[in-house]
């Protein structure tokens, strides 16, 4: 089975997220996308809008009433709720890893991730546990200086949730 593991802050997960999550499905073929919002964000030195549990719910309730989206495999996956502060994402893939030995795994992350992604705690063990595929927005350049293989996920949408929360606190503050 090829399964897609999607993490991020979703903070707030918008319409990008969810192009991401149908696109998987359509370009990519995979059986089951796997959503796992993080709950110790390292490299977000912002306040969190909602708690973890909050994402969750957020994050269930908004791609179960997505039409684009009905019917195909996708769980909200709360592994991360035990993480702790000195372990990455790393761990959290040896952990699926664990769940699904003889499934492939693809880890998804943004460009802009991506061009970090070198720095992240343990971070070689991620390729050698799952394929990397890197969503470009448009107005986004993939790094060569990261030096990990990927696959991209061409994105229409611009969207992203550093823009969103901005807009959020300027309507609030208006």
């Amino acid at each position: 089975m090829k399964i897609a593991i999607f993490g991020g802050s979703f903070d707030p997960i918008h319409k990008g997220h969810l192009e991401i999550i149908g696109k998987l499905f359509d370009d990519f073929n995979m059986d089951k996308v796997i959503v796992i919002p993080t709950n110790v964000s390292y490299y977000k030195k912002n306040k969190a809008m909602f708690t973890y549990d909050k994402k969750i719910e957020i994050c269930k309730l908004v791609i179960n009433n997505d039409k684009k989206l009905n019917g195909l495999n996708i769980e909200v996956s709360d592994i991360e709720r035990t993480i702790k502060d000195d372990e990455g994402f790393a761990h959290t893939i040896l952990r699926l890893k664990d769940i699904y030995p003889n499934d492939e795994l693809f880890t998804v992350i943004g460009s802009d991730s991506y061009n970090y992604l070198n720095t992240w705690r343990k971070y070689e063990l991620i390729p050698q546990n799952s394929k990397i595929i890197v969503a470009k927005r448009p107005e986004n350049e993939i790094s060569t200086s990261v030096g990990i293989d990927y696959l991209v996920l061409e994105m229409n949408n611009e969207n992203s949730s550093t823009e969103i929360r901005k807009k959020i606190i300027e309507l609030i503050l208006e």
